[in-house]
């Protein structure tokens, strides 16, 4: 076989589609002592690069060939759509026993917050978190919100919007009602009424 190897044309013509290992192969040698051979002929070889282009075009061009193949398109086909079935009832399953654990975890968070004891907690840590420098923060924010006379305008479009919604005017009549149902509500009004200066009534 190493006659093939000495035909520095035929090792040539080889070389342009075949790698030295797969040149080895077929005419039963090592890669390295191909690579000999085209040293020994001058032959210039290819980077690693260039190796893995060729490589890569190779393995286009088997699948290619698989693919044109109507049959292996169709056995293709119906071996992903058995696997994604397969995985949307694993994925089902383990959907329900997440949502289980979660919700039974939510709902033991929940109880746990409405205790007196959790409750006086977060009102302590909320009552903490508003320090004098937050307070001022937020206050000069606002401020500067309020100064712009586009930020006014939205502010009063979205009330408008809110306000004229059913569900509002149903939902403040009924806080209404409430209000005034209590008889220590209508007191107060009636006193803070009757405190007013003339001028501020007129």
């Amino acid at each position: 076989m190493n006659e093939l190897l000495r035909d520095k044309d035929w090792l040539l013509e080889k070389y342009q589609s075949l790698s030295p290992n797969q040149i080895a192969i077929l005419v039963g040698v090592s890669g390295r002592t191909v690579c000999w051979w085209l040293k020994k002929h001058n032959i210039p070889t290819r980077s690693i690069t260039e190796s893995m282009l060729l490589q890569s075009n190779e393995l286009s061009r088997k699948s290619k060939k698989y693919w044109a193949d109507k049959k292996h398109r169709e056995q293709h086909s119906n071996k992903l759509k058995s696997v994604q079935s397969k995985r949307k009832i694993e994925l089902s399953k383990s959907a329900k026993k997440n949502w289980a654990i979660n919700r039974a975890a939510m709902m033991a968070g929940m109880v746990i917050a409405n205790t007196p004891e959790k409750k006086l907690k977060i009102s302590k840590s909320v009552t903490k978190s508003f320090t004098p420098n937050r307070r001022s923060a937020q206050s000069d924010i606002s401020k500067q919100l309020w100064s712009k006379p586009e930020y006014i305008v939205k502010r009063q479009q979205s009330l408008l919007v809110v306000m004229s919604s059913e569900e509002y005017r149903q939902k403040a009549s009924e806080n209404s009602k409430k209000l005034w149902a209590d008889k220590n509500y209508r007191s107060k009004q009636a006193t803070a009424t009757s405190n007013l200066p003339t001028t501020s009534i007129l």
